[in-house]
């Protein structure tokens, strides 16, 4: 990706699945990849209020549970 006379530093914006996966893979091409997040992350792992990765898998696909579609 980057060449000897690229930037080495690489910024991601938010810390959702697809920033953090983004900066996992980035980290292979750049010396420093930063990840950027307006919310205060926990020091522990924790559903994220509000967003839909933190939505159960039943409101997004009821019928894998059995539930009328």
């Amino acid at each position: 990706m980057p060449t000897d006379t690229d930037a080495r530093h690489a910024v991601v914006i938010g810390a959702g699945m697809a920033g953090l996966a983004a900066a996992r893979v980035l980290a292979d091409s750049f010396e420093v990849v930063t990840v950027i997040e307006r919310d205060t992350l926990p020091s522990a792992s924790t559903p994220r209020a509000g967003g839909a990765a933190g939505a159960p898998c039943l409101l997004v696909r009821p019928y894998l549970a059995g539930l009328p579609w």
